[in-house]
């Protein structure tokens, strides 16, 4: 089931989406903020998956990649995963 919110309709829709992946890292939280300094959306991204490290940050700081910065990404996590199963096949392997 897809989740929907409603905003008010003085608020501009937010340009990035969750699970985006940026410069900075990967989407994982959208918030908006209704102070006069600070008004619009901040994005939390998540920098390092391994640590859980989060930065909060406005939208205009928020950098998309390109489609090749993408598929390069998406590639080097393939063969990250690839690498670990063959890991774990080798070590289920070595115990039966």
């Amino acid at each position: 089931m897809q989740s929907t919110a409603i905003m008010p309709r003085t608020w501009k829709q937010p340009l990035f989406a969750i699970g985006q992946r940026t410069q900075q890292g990967r989407i994982i939280g959208i918030n908006y903020s209704t102070q006069k300094q600070s008004e619009g959306w901040y994005y939390t991204i998540l920098i390092n998956e391994s640590s859980g490290q989060v930065v909060h940050l406005p939208e205009t700081q928020v950098r998309l990649l390109s489609k090749q910065e993408i598929e390069a990404k998406i590639l080097a996590e393939i063969d990250l995963h690839l690498a670990r199963l063959t890991i774990l096949q080798q070590e289920l392997d070595a115990d039966l």
